[in-house]
């Protein structure tokens, strides 16, 4: 989130539809399927469900009942689980990749994320973090959030509206 570098916040995982700003289900389209607005991050599930987790443990995909319909519904791990995140940086709209690099073309890229530029608030979590909340296979997730203090926890501000998570590895 632009301007929240070195700032804390406390998340949970809220299961159910995975929804954009506009309260609206995000889409999962393409193939290998991806989530709309971003063909650089597959949905992993069609990539490899029997993913391990980072202990090497291979944890059953709860599944996604709303599949067919083009969207993603998650089920968490412990809705009640909350992890405490600080902001690293903010991810660019504008992404240039050089040639080489894995999936760019040659000569090099320039790409936009759409979840970048202000579609979609988001957090980008760790995929250690990820898997504590809900399954590595979702991708994403729903989130509920407030800032922290990052050495007390405690509020320094007030809920926050539901965001959405991608693992990062």
């Amino acid at each position: 989130m632009a301007g929240s570098c070195g700032r804390c916040y406390e998340v949970r995982c809220k299961p159910g539809l995975v929804l954009n700003n506009q309260l609206q289900p995000i889409k999962l389209s393409g193939t290998p399927l991806a989530f709309e607005g971003d063909r650089f991050r597959p949905y992993l599930a069609a990539i490899n469900p029997n993913v391990t987790d980072s202990q090497g443990r291979r944890v059953p995909y709860p599944g996604n009942p709303a599949e067919a319909r083009g969207e993603m519904e998650v089920t968490c791990t412990d809705p009640s689980r909350t992890l405490l995140i600080r902001i690293a940086d903010s991810c660019p709209c504008t992404q240039v990749l050089p040639e080489g690099a894995p999936g760019v073309a040659r000569g090099g890229e320039t790409r936009t994320q759409a979840w970048c530029c202000g579609g979609i608030q988001h957090f980008d979590l760790s995929y250690d973090g990820f898997e504590q909340l809900a399954h590595p296979v979702y991708g994403i997730t729903m989130l509920e959030y407030r800032p922290v203090d990052c050495n007390t926890k405690a509020r320094t501000g007030p809920g926050l509206p539901a965001a959405v998570a991608r693992p990062v590895r």
